[in-house]
């Protein structure tokens, strides 16, 4: 019974190798994604919403359900359920997945976006015939005439990070600056192992990044000129992770750092191997929070008891990857397969 309840999962959302907790911790963690968007519509009559809290307990529902039917979940999962349902939600609402308001979640319409017969889609009905990767939906089929790319589809850039570094220069005014004692200063060699910020300014003329201020940041653009040193300032509207909600956010800073490495042709390859039907990516250096997005979304932790969510090594659907290869590399990163 058990595994016939396995099998038929994983045939309706495409999810095979299921063959230790880690990835029945996968698979469940898909199902919780799909369970707690269908409870989207349990809204009464003359309703059109659920709210924040109906959505977040449905998740922690299936996680529990599938725990007391399969044991050997709960050793790979965390004691408290709370961290998993908030991931999950943030995640669906980063992405377009529901509509948030005064702690009352809509679902959305029905959107897509194609690429080489595969097509990523958000806001399908509870009972239509879906695949999944991670959280992400996806269906196996020819376009149906719209003309929706996947990067329109979910906000993602369509040029290189280099192209992000080049217009702020062209359109940018360079002053001169004295460090304040809080300064950090990007790192431009590797390993990036060791952080991404030095307490060491760049006196090679390299173009590279510092930021300072507390308790919110002021980023710039810096060079070592004439026996100086001269900056950019980085306007906050280009840095602030507008998704993120009431605090500042400055994530976006990382589109100006991968661009700033890959002038410098430094920026680490993305790692590819096969496992069975799925493919584990390992990043080299952090995406930025748009494509960083759209990389969780579509792709699965490779466990559930950390403390913040993984961005760096994840498992994808082989149908899926084509696909995020394709945008990733549109920006300028790498990919080796080993």
């Amino acid at each position: 019974m058990k595994q016939e309840l396995l099998r038929e999962i994983s045939l309706e959302l495409n999810i095979q190798d299921i063959h230790d907790p880690i990835q029945l911790g996968q698979l469940v963690y898909s199902v919780a994604g799909k369970m707690a968007l269908a409870s989207l519509w349990d809204f009464s009559d003359g309703a059109s919403s659920v709210s924040l809290q109906h959505f977040k307990r449905r998740v922690v529902q299936i996680f529990d359900a599938y725990s007391a039917i399969y044991p050997q979940l709960r050793s790979v999962l965390p004691s408290s359920l709370k961290q998993l349902s908030e991931e999950i939600y943030d995640l669906y609402r980063r992405t377009g997945f529901l509509y948030h308001e005064e702690y009352r979640l809509h679902p959305v319409p029905y959107s897509s976006g194609w690429n080489a017969g595969v097509c990523l889609c958000r806001g399908t009905l509870p009972d239509e015939k879906s695949y999944m990767s991670g959280l992400g939906f996806y269906q196996i089929k020819p376009a149906d005439g719209t003309k929706h790319t996947v990067a329109e589809l979910f906000g993602l850039s369509d040029h290189s990070v280099l192209y992000d570094v080049q217009e702020l220069v062209r359109g940018g005014t360079w002053s001169p600056i004295d460090w304040p004692d809080d300064t950090e200063f990007l790192r431009l060699t590797p390993p990036f192992s060791r952080g991404y910020w030095q307490n060491k300014p760049e006196t090679s003329g390299k173009l590279s990044m510092a930021r300072y201020g507390e308790p919110s940041k002021l980023y710039a653009l810096y060079r070592y000129i004439n026996g100086h040193y001269e900056k950019i300032a980085i306007p906050e509207w280009r840095l602030n992770d507008f998704r993120s909600g009431t605090q500042a956010n400055y994530g976006q800073y990382r589109r100006y750092a991968a661009g700033l490495l890959l002038r410098e042709e430094v920026l680490p390859p993305i790692k590819v191997s096969r496992q069975g039907h799925q493919m584990v990516i390992k990043l080299g250096y952090r995406l930025p929070p748009l494509e960083e997005d759209f990389f969780r979304l579509y792709s699965w932790p490779t466990y559930f008891t950390g403390s913040e969510p993984q961005v760096f090594t994840r498992v994808m659907a082989e149908k899926v990857y084509p696909l995020f290869r394709q945008q990733i590399e549109k920006i300028g990163y790498t990919f080796v397969e080993e």
